[in-house]
């Protein structure tokens, strides 16, 4: 899930249903996991970072930050603020705005500013959160602070992106020397994972590194140690969401449409999942 996090989060599932968010058409929707008709929950405009927990789903929008049921029900605005990187982890949601990152109950009610600067590529794993410094420059390095807001400090000096947590790992993007890189989560043993083509969009997922090659056009995955380096398809999507097994993608048409696809981990499977 943190992985999908860092790709904008457009797919969530709950095992029957695979919840989605549309690329053209500002609304989250519902479908059956073998496929089918789907089903509008409801019509946000600007939505994205879809999170899935206990029974609601927690997304974004450019009319604030919601909450509902996943069978569309009980539509709950938990605040004003335009919320990036959302992650909701146990009983808070977590979030950066203009001015920093807050976190608020799940429930909604006052939130709490846990950091004053701009922020980027935040995500939330083992009672940390990690995140970039940003500024008008673009990226920075990356920071971690428990999730109380204490014990800031910088892990590294390149400007980085699309932060993934797992396990001792912190698995990255270093947009100076356009390459994968991955770090331990205390900013030691730093190693290139991948700098051929233009690799980005990471998605971590077990011991597999999901990520897209913008030169070549094409969905790659490589083991967590850079090894076994494979293409799965022909796509160049800007993002791509891990779940259960599929890789879930967005592929806009030259009427600006957009439609999801979905291709196996291992590369077989290929489909148009939804056409907007």
């Amino acid at each position: 899930m943190l992985g999908n996090i860092a790709n904008e989060a457009f797919v969530a599932t709950d095992g029957d249903w695979v919840y989605y968010l549309s690329g053209s058409q500002d609304a989250v929707y519902r479908v059956r996991s073998t496929g089918g008709d789907s089903e509008k929950l409801v019509d946000l405009p600007g939505v994205q970072f879809l999170n899935l927990l206990d029974g609601w789903l927690y997304v974004s929008s450019s009319e604030g930050l919601y909450r509902l049921r996943t069978n569309g029900e009980s539509l709950e605005k938990l605040s004003e603020d335009i919320a990036g990187y959302v992650n909701v982890v146990n009983d808070w949601v977590y979030y950066l705005s203009e001015d920093g990152i807050y976190r608020l109950p799940v429930t909604g009610g006052d939130r709490e500013l846990l950091h004053q600067e701009r922020s980027g590529w935040l995500t939330v794993a083992d009672g940390w959160l990690y995140f970039t410094a940003f500024s008008d420059a673009g990226d920075g390095p990356i920071q971690r602070m428990r999730t109380d807001g204490s014990g800031p400090e910088q892990l590294n000096n390149e400007s980085s992106g699309l932060i993934n947590v797992v396990g001792n790992w912190i698995y990255y993007f270093d947009s100076e020397n356009q390459g994968i890189y991955r770090m331990q989560t205390d900013g030691s043993n730093r190693q290139l994972l991948t700098d051929e083509g233009s690799p980005f969009a990471i998605n971590v997922d077990g011991n597999w590194v999901y990520y897209v090659d913008y030169a070549q056009r094409t969905i790659n995955k490589m083991r967590t140690n850079g090894s076994r380096n494979q293409q799965l398809t022909e796509d160049r999507p800007y993002f791509i969401n891990v779940v259960d097994g599929w890789i879930y993608y967005q592929l806009r048409t030259p009427e600006y449409q957009y439609q999801l696809h979905r291709v196996r981990t291992d590369g077989s499977d290929r489909e148009q999942f939804i056409a907007d």
